[in-house]
């Protein structure tokens, strides 16, 4: 019998979206929603682009705990009860949900936080690359580079 790490989070997050049509509840979008993200656990920082004003914060869909992702849309879903502090960033812009949190991703990691940019859109490739681009963003300030590009870094695999 295996045991499951229970790390409980809310697998719905999100703003209203600046939009006139309705939209899907199974997808995330740029306003967050249905991000499934088991990082978002309690002492987690989760920073959502307020796109109407009020903001119009929703969560729900809580897990008890999940795998990386929900791709078969199934977790150990759970009834909870929780708390959130909310803080508006005046001033700061960002395109996507960003978070930080308190400490590793992982048991295995390092003790250290981490800080992530989450790339949504219809496909993987334009997902990592918004994902990407965030990042750099979100570094640039914290170390100053000559030019935004990302150099490719090439590998070999079954080379020898």
């Amino acid at each position: 019998m295996a045991d499951i790490p229970i790390r409980p989070f809310c697998g719905v997050v999100g703003v209203c979206p600046d939009v006139a049509e309705p939209q899907s509840v199974l997808s995330p979008g740029h306003f967050g929603g249905n991000v499934d993200c088991k990082d978002l656990v309690v002492g987690t920082k989760l920073y959502l682009p307020v796109q109407v004003p009020g903001a119009r914060l929703g969560l729900g869909d809580p897990h008890a705990a999940q795998g990386d992702g929900e791709l078969c849309v199934s977790a150990i879903e759970a009834s909870l009860p929780g708390a959130a502090r909310i803080r508006l960033h005046k001033g700061r812009r960002i395109a996507a949900p960003q978070f930080e949190t308190a400490g590793p991703l992982r048991t295995d990691a390092d003790r250290a936080g981490h800080y992530a940019t989450m790339g949504v859109a219809p496909d993987l490739m334009r997902a990592a690359q918004d994902a990407t681009r965030a990042m750099i963003d979100h570094r640039q300030p914290l170390r100053p580079r000559p030019d935004r590009r990302i150099r490719p870094v090439q590998r070999g695999f079954g080379a020898s």
